[in-house]
């Protein structure tokens, strides 16, 4: 494997790179190298003496940019953050407090705007699946070739949702019952949750129900096509 400069805009080596190239077969031109860079120039940069820092949007809109600069503006009471444009964010420092504390700040506070979407994460060399536990998936039924699946929340009282006789199923945690009876199979399954279901309850029942990580991955883009979530994916490999 041979080791690869990765120079700055400025032509200064700041890293080395070596390692393992995972590609995907259908694209075979690019690939990832986890963890494989080594620093070996560090970038000078003095955090304590910045007054002010920049927030840069994955993608540009004029309504996120507006609603940041609105969030940070009413939590400090103060006209700190500016938009000057659909992607940037400039936010003034204020004078009583260390740079760190403020970007701490920054960074926690709640963006409750419906057009924030929430990612899920799909590594296929990996076949890996990373999403938050908030993701919630609307009431939906997929049939496929060796599983049917339904999911929907089941409003029960708790001592009738902790009732095997009046809520029968495989126990799950958080909440969440794979019910099935005695002429019905688990791979033709109804997954009730208690609150809202969510991408965590379906892809923790799905692995219950002994499915292969290329199934419950399909199944999430099935379920994305039928808009029964509102995520974006990041398909990685």
């Amino acid at each position: 494997m041979l080791i690869t400069q990765l120079k700055g805009v400025d032509g200064n080596v700041y890293a080395l790179a070596q390692g393992t190239i995972v590609a995907n077969e259908k694209n075979k031109t690019s690939g990832f190298i986890y963890e494989g860079a080594t620093v070996e120039n560090e970038v000078e940069f003095n955090l304590a003496k910045e007054n002010s820092l920049t927030l840069s949007l994955e993608k540009s809109s004029a309504k996120n940019a507006y609603a940041i600069e609105k969030k940070i503006n009413e939590k400090f009471n103060n006209k700190l953050a500016m938009a000057i444009d659909t992607r940037t964010i400039d936010v003034i420092k204020p004078d009583d407090m260390s740079m760190v504390k403020f970007i701490a700040i920054i960074e926690n506070l709640p963006l409750d705007d419906e057009s924030f979407k929430k990612k899920i994460i799909i590594d296929l060399n990996r076949e890996t699946i990373i999403a938050g536990d908030d993701i919630q998936i609307s009431p939906v039924t997929v049939a496929r070739n060796n599983f049917t699946l339904r999911i929907k929340q089941k409003q029960l009282a708790p001592n009738v949702w902790n009732d095997p006789q009046l809520n029968p199923g495989v126990d799950i945690g958080d909440n969440v019952k794979i019910g099935n009876n005695s002429t019905i199979d688990i791979n033709n399954a109804l997954i009730n949750t208690q609150s809202l279901p969510t991408v965590s309850d379906l892809v923790r029942s799905m692995k219950i129900m002994n499915l292969s990580m290329v199934e419950i991955i399909d199944t999430l883009k099935m379920i994305k096509e039928m808009g029964a979530i509102d995520v974006e994916f990041e398909i990685r490999g």
